[in-house]
């Protein structure tokens, strides 16, 4: 199935990530309360998805306006993911490897982020998304994506792009075992 296919609203953007993570909440709640009301200011109908298992209670707790849609954990994020028109992942801390940052893009979703949330992926500034470290740039390339569909178009080509040359099976197939030899040559 073709999930990008789906009825997608012009100005739906996302949050997706386990909020079991002390890395992720934080991230939830600088979305939540910083940029999103401020991107609601500047972007009329704006719709948000929050994905992710082990919500905290007090995302529960809090009266949800209609536009915020609370998933919790879902089986297949794609439902939801191919509805958006980007990702927002506004990490300050934490570490690893970003495994949703490769499946958002695999989706043609670009993905707008601050430095820790993409500096592991190879993700490049203005290709496959923006990777800013403000509230303001985030809001400023949010709003750029949504607003521009030339623009919209291209970073979704692109990232569909990147991460079938980047992470695809046939791109990837015998590089560990490769870099393992080259490894115990030294």
């Amino acid at each position: 199935m073709d999930y990008r296919n789906a009825e997608e609203p012009e100005t739906t953007i996302c949050f997706y990530g386990s909020l079991s993570n002390q890395f992720n909440r934080k991230a939830l709640n600088r979305l939540l309360t910083n940029i999103y009301l401020r991107l609601k200011e500047h972007v009329q109908h704006l719709k948000l998805y929050v994905i992710g298992n082990s919500l905290p209670l007090d995302l529960y707790s809090r009266e949800t306006p209609p536009d915020i849609v609370i998933t919790g954990y879902v089986d297949d994020p794609r439902e939801y993911l191919a509805r958006t028109k980007c990702l927002v992942l506004p990490l300050e801390t934490g570490s690893g490897f970003r495994g949703r940052v490769v499946e958002v893009l695999a989706l043609g979703i670009p993905i707008v982020g601050t430095t820790n949330a993409l500096q592991s992926t190879g993700m490049e500034h203005g290709q496959q998304g923006f990777i800013v470290d403000t509230d303001e740039g985030i809001i400023n390339r949010v709003m750029d994506i949504l607003r521009d569909s030339d623009k919209y178009n291209y970073l979704s080509k692109s990232a569909r792009s990147f991460a079938e040359a980047h992470y695809s099976l046939e791109s990837t197939f015998g590089r560990l075992s490769h870099e393992i030899s080259l490894f115990n040559q030294e």
